[in-house]
């Protein structure tokens, strides 16, 4: 990710959209062999497609997303069998692809309103992941995961603030930092209750969890804090 972070907006995207594609596709796959009618294929192209319509413009993946959900719900309703509900065989197949791609896409967001805020997502992102697994892998706490990537985002943000990683200044840094504390645990939860089972395998899933909840509410933020500092007020 750092080398197509060099690159280009693009090459961003067609990482995230592989990387998301991969996890539609498994998530998709679990539940059908949960039982359930997914969607394995639309739900790795949907998942894959997010990231570039990002790159696009911020429009181009809005009118994605609901076209996405109105594609579903239809192929759902043609591909029903007999005392099969549409719209839950639906619901799994958008629940495998949409906050896959969300997240994949709020990252490609920021990184096209401003690079330094792709890189304390990417930054903060990583050492929780470091933390949470690399710790949490051999410990027989459950808690002790969670608490040494929270120790190693409070760790990093103070470094991306003290390097003065742009585009916050200290006071919005340390802010994004205690949030980055609470929602990148809460995505690895959300992408728990995404699965059927806590034991089914989703490499790529893996890949994208922590930023579920954190990607999308920092893209919002990065947008609003620069339009701020732009306006003056």
């Amino acid at each position: 990710m750092s080398l197509a972070m060099w690159l280009g907006v693009w090459p961003v995207a067609l990482v995230l959209g592989c990387v998301a594609a991969m996890a539609g596709y498994q998530l998709a796959s679990a539940w059908v062999a949960a039982g359930e009618r997914a969607d394995v294929h639309l739900a790795a192209l949907m998942a894959g497609l997010c990231p570039p319509a990002a790159a696009v413009h911020t429009a181009a993946l809005g009118a994605l997303l609901i076209a996405g959900v109105v594609v579903t719900l239809l192929g759902a309703s043609v591909q029903r069998p007999h005392n099969s509900s549409p719209v839950i065989d639906a619901g799994f197949t958008i629940q495998s692809w949409l906050p896959l791609g969300l997240a994949a896409a709020s990252f490609v967001l920021v990184y096209r309103y401003e690079v330094g805020g792709a890189v304390w997502l990417l930054a903060l992102s990583a050492i929780y992941d470091a933390g949470h697994y690399l710790i949490g892998a051999g410990s027989t706490q459950f808690w002790e995961g969670p608490v040494a990537g929270a120790f190693g985002v409070a760790v990093m943000s103070f470094a991306l603030v003290s390097v003065g990683v742009p585009p916050l200044d200290e006071a919005a840094g340390l802010r994004f930092g205690a949030a980055a504390v609470v929602l990148l645990p809460a995505g690895v939860i959300l992408a728990g209750f995404l699965l059927p089972r806590a034991d089914v395998v989703t490499p790529a899933l893996r890949r994208l969890d922590s930023i579920l909840l954190l990607a999308p509410i920092w893209a919002w933020f990065v947008g609003r804090y620069l339009e701020s500092l732009s306006t003056g007020v």
